[in-house]
């Protein structure tokens, strides 16, 4: 489960974040970098027990909160299908073979909300026309993703 960069912060001000130097935007800017690079980062970690596991393997990338990020919507998606991310996971594909390893990439929603510390300071709102129906698409995806994987792993 990823978040396009988007990664919760938690109880802290982003003004008391080691990325904050004095402007939210380029704080911004840096913090989903820093979280992009962390996602690639646990990928590799991933990859060589992924590698060396038994039988078929599948991996499920869910970029979640997509309704903050849907302006932005083909650098992160470009990011997961064919930047460092896609890397990862193209060397799995070649390492394991398509007929014993299979990735399926889901841009979603969870739910609809302004991405926000946990001192509730606004970083970034929700999309304007990132609307209910999408979100429930989005979720849709994810099942119909799932189903898939497990139809897969099953033949």
């Amino acid at each position: 489960m990823s978040a396009g960069g988007y990664h919760t912060i938690g109880a802290l001000s982003y003004k008391r974040h080691t990325l904050y130097q004095g402007n939210k935007g380029q704080f911004l800017t840096a913090y989903t970098e820093a979280c992009r690079r962390d996602e690639v980062n646990v990928l590799r970690q991933m990859i060589p027990y992924l590698r060396t596991a038994p039988g078929k393997v599948w991996l499920l990338s869910v970029v979640t909160k997509q309704d903050v990020w849907w302006p932005d919507c083909q650098s992160v998606e470009q990011f997961y299908s064919a930047g460092e991310y896609a890397a990862g996971v193209n060397e799995l594909t070649t390492a394991r073979g398509i007929e014993k390893f299979r990735h399926e990439l889901v841009p979603a929603s969870l739910v609809i909300s302004n991405f926000v510390t946990g001192e509730a300071e606004p970083l970034l709102k929700n999309a304007e026309g990132y609307d209910h129906r999408r979100q429930v698409e989005s979720v849709r995806r994810l099942f119909e993703a799932v189903k898939a994987l497990m139809d897969w792993e099953a033949a």
